[in-house]
């Protein structure tokens, strides 16, 4: 008996292994025989073939899916769509730039400040503005400018010894006559012991002889120099223009302000005519006077070289 139940299990087997592979279940074709273990066994070994089955054909449900290949309509579409503008996306805390505050310091040519550069320090004392150039001064200017003094001024445009240029103090003229000073070199020139004059000086020159107006030229020509200057008025024409005036040689720069302080004492003195700070009172120039002083140059104070 035992021996025919182990030969029907073996059979019954054989019948499900076939029909497992095959996708059938024929539990009703085992032999009654076999009974229900039989069946039973036969039934636990095709639901682990067909489990087995699905293993190799299913991927398990944790494993990465498959790559699909893109579709050419959805990835126009996809294209096409708007994007979300750099703007509206909300950068994260490590991301986010602060702005340096502006740098508004005024910029030198050729130099560029970066931001950890100490910014110049400004100044106590604001800048006072350049004044403008003068104009060249011509002989031209210096006649018509005294051929329009009339009148005898109350102040000469000699300042007061120790007057200060920021605050001036003029001598006053007093009914004194009315002359004025000019540095010989201004009008004329010498080569050797031979003097001669500027055209455009010896033109006014010789207008300020017609009007009788005394002029006192100064100079740092020695003394021995005298004879040569005065045979060149006498050969222009001009020696009355010195017996109405003067003439002063050998005059060092230090010996200027005494000189024309002498001249000052006889004459109210309209006009200075001159080449370098010496010739005038403080030793101003153009460049170099203060406010107080600027508008007296071309009114009153003439700086120009030589022969012009």
């Amino acid at each position: 008996m035992t021996a025919l139940v182990e030969r029907g299990v073996q059979a019954a087997m054989l019948v499900f292994v076939a029909c497992a592979l095959s996708g059938c279940v024929a539990v009703a074709a085992i032999p009654a025989v076999a009974g229900g273990l039989a069946a039973k066994k036969a039934g636990d070994y095709a639901a682990t073939t067909r489990a087995k089955r699905r293993g190799q054909t299913q991927p398990p449900s944790d494993a990465a899916p498959a790559r699909s290949t893109p579709d050419p309509e959805r990835a126009v579409a996809a294209s096409a769509a708007p994007g979300i503008a750099p703007s509206q996306l909300s950068p994260s805390p490590s991301t986010v730039v602060v702005p340096l505050p502006e740098d508004t310091r005024a910029m030198r040519a050729g130099v560029i400040y970066a931001g950890d550069l100490p910014r110049p320090a400004a100044s106590s004392h604001p800048t006072e503005p350049v004044p403008a150039a003068l104009p060249p001064t011509s002989w031209a200017d210096i006649g018509h400018y005294v051929a329009a003094q009339t009148t005898v001024p109350t102040n000469s445009v000699l300042l007061l010894r120790g007057s200060s240029s920021d605050a001036p103090s003029w001598v006053p003229c007093s009914g004194k006559p009315r002359a004025m000073l000019v540095r010989l070199e201004t009008a004329m020139s010498s080569t050797g012991e031979r003097w001669t004059f500027a055209p455009t000086a010896l033109l006014w020159l010789d207008a300020l002889q017609t009007l009788e107006f005394p002029v006192i030229f100064t100079a740092e020509a020695p003394t021995k120099s005298r004879t040569a200057i005065e045979t060149a008025f006498r050969a222009a024409n001009l020696s009355k223009l010195l017996q109405l005036g003067g003439l002063r040689l050998g005059l060092s720069p230090t010996a200027m302000p005494a000189e024309r302080a002498s001249i000052a004492s006889r004459y109210c003195i309209v006009t200075i005519v001159g080449r370098d700070a010496s010739d005038f009172p403080n030793a101003a120039l153009p460049e170099t006077s203060p406010p107080a002083l600027r508008q007296i140059w071309g009114s009153g104070w003439f700086r120009i070289g030589t022969q012009k």
